[in-house]
């Protein structure tokens, strides 16, 4: 996992303007000895909570002794007037933070069940160094989409995936392509939050997700509930990608070895047309994928003894573009010239 130590400085000791900021109902404890300010909500904890696992609240805090305490009217974390302001942060991911730190083990118990505070846990010790509390959060996460059905609502996985990336928890992230993907629902929205993203398992996502939004076809992104939701910008891509799809089966190149080269692309073109007909499992016209995995048995057992040499070399191209498609989702789709 990254070192979260290597991060720029997200604690700070600069007062933010805050509109009213109001106590935590749950961890704002009277005995607590250091008061932060995250967003609009305050958090008087305990500093020696902070300090027993963190790396970095270790860095940046460190207890004031009596003489220096009292040298200083106005040390930051002394009142609610002059919090300790963590930057960049959210009330929702401190709290889910403060709840692993002050849990009663019966409350322990119930957190498998959520999600959210699981995976708001799981990024804030990561990105605060509590590595104790970050394996053990990061477990229950494994467990859980390893266990649970998230065929349906899939886009409930995207924060965990965010986190899985940040964390380099490569395990968790290809759990999470191959089930985020599976879920049709998800797709529009895995689209929108992917789309940005410079890490190589966002574009990875992002990529796949195109593919299977692009494939449904101009028709049905018609029918799709949330096809409105996607930029201007994204849409073009669809029909750029789409039409590019469609037309790969009919663009097959390949350096010929015979003498009469167009007579040998058009037999070629002739059998993986016979090879299509009868096809009834859904395949739509800018699935170069399902397209190929589909023709190859049927060419190998109707036409493998009947085509030349040279044509066996046009079949070995599709089976290259298509390996190559795969093996690069992104580079298609980051190519297309629209």
């Amino acid at each position: 996992m990254s070192d979260p130590s290597s991060s720029p400085s997200m604690l700070s000791t600069t007062i933010a303007e805050s509109d009213s900021p109001e106590r935590d109902p749950k961890y704002y404890f009277q005995d607590g000895s250091i008061i932060i300010l995250v967003q609009s909500t305050l958090f008087k904890i305990h500093r020696s909570r902070l300090l027993q696992d963190s790396s970095v609240f270790g860095a940046t805090f460190s207890l004031p002794s009596p003489d220096r305490k009292a040298a200083t009217a106005n040390l930051e974390g002394d009142s609610d007037e002059n919090p300790f302001v963590l930057h960049g942060e959210t009330t929702q991911r401190f709290r889910a933070l403060l709840f692993a730190l002050y849990a009663m083990p019966y409350e322990i118990e119930n957190i498998v069940s959520d999600l959210d505070l699981l995976v708001n846990a799981a990024s804030a010790s990561h990105k605060y160094g509590f590595e104790g509390i970050e394996k053990w959060a990061a477990n229950l996460l494994k467990k859980k989409i390893q266990t649970e059905d998230f065929s349906e609502g899939a886009a409930a996985l995207l924060p965990l995936f965010e986190y899985a990336v940040l964390s380099d928890s490569t395990d968790i992230s290809n759990d999470l392509l191959r089930i985020i993907l599976q879920d049709e629902t998800s797709v529009v929205r895995t689209i929108i939050r992917a789309d940005g993203e410079e890490h190589e398992y966002w574009k990875k996502l992002y990529a796949i997700a195109l593919y299977r939004y692009t494939i449904k076809g101009p028709v049905r992104w018609k029918s799709e509930p949330h096809h409105a939701l996607l930029p201007v910008r994204i849409r073009i891509i669809l029909h750029v990608a789409s039409s590019t799809l469609a037309h790969l089966p009919h663009a097959i190149s390949w350096t010929h070895t015979c003498d009469g080269e167009e007579k040998c692309t058009s037999g070629l073109a002739s059998m993986l047309k016979a090879c299509t007909e009868g096809y009834d499992g859904g395949h739509q016209p800018a699935d170069f994928i399902g397209w190929y995995r589909y023709i190859r048995p049927r060419f190998k057992k109707s036409y493998y003894p009947k085509s030349t040499r040279c044509q066996d070399l046009g079949v070995a191209e599709c089976a290259n573009k298509a390996v190559k498609f795969e093996a690069g989702w992104w580079d298609f789709f980051a190519d297309l010239k629209w």
